[in-house]
């Protein structure tokens, strides 16, 4: 979708002459503040409209309401939409600590005021009862107007919008190895502790 748009040629440019990814990811601030504009975020959906994997998908809880702006092997750009929890309840987590392998992800919330997330260390304590055990590095609200970097391998969560938010997510991976959801770890609070569950096993 709309590969021979201009942004998108400048960010797979950057993309073949930056090495490092999260120096790719700086440099491309700028040009996804630019990809929100009425025009082309109308082109997005015509162009979603148009595809039939759009039209065909099959969501499942793990999805998050979406539409795709570009993908290839390495990167990946989309519009994301998260609604409010019918309970009103923004303290409610919007789903699983979790990190996404060997994707780095920028998030530009364009729309919207926002919700809060905490970032995790990479560094996870297995304890001897096999729980595990998690040092918050960040804690904050991700604001209107704010592109927020999350390194690969990092768990976080986000919790529940007060009003309906959206982004504009770029992810870029750190080498060849294709996304695998099933390897994704997630962990969940359990008397205290926190306990690891695969996807397929909550998903529906």
């Amino acid at each position: 979708m709309l590969k021979n748009n201009p942004l998108i040629l400048k960010i797979l440019q950057f993309h073949n002459e930056i090495e490092d990814n999260l120096i790719f990811h700086k440099k491309c601030q700028n040009i996804l503040k630019e990809m929100v504009t009425l025009d082309f975020i109308s082109d997005v959906f015509e162009a979603n409209l148009l595809n039939n994997i759009f039209l065909n998908k099959k969501w499942t809880s793990f999805d998050i309401p979406h539409l795709s702006i570009y993908t290839n092997n390495d990167i990946d750009i989309k519009y994301h939409i998260f609604l409010p929890h019918k309970s009103k309840n923004i303290k409610l987590a919007s789903y699983l600590i979790h990190h996404h392998t060997e994707y780095i992800l920028s998030s530009y919330i364009y729309y919207g005021d926002g919700y809060n997330t905490i970032e995790f260390d990479k560094k996870i304590k297995t304890n001897s009862d096999g729980t595990f055990k998690m040092k918050i590095n960040k804690d904050f609200f991700h604001a209107y107007n704010e592109i927020n970097i999350l390194d690969s391998w990092s768990p976080h969560i986000i919790f529940n919008v007060a009003k309906t938010t959206a982004t504009l997510v770029l992810w870029s991976k750190e080498n060849s190895h294709a996304l695998d959801v099933k390897k994704r770890e997630n962990y969940y609070p359990e008397n205290g502790k926190l306990k690891m569950i695969d996807e397929e096993k909550f998903i529906i």
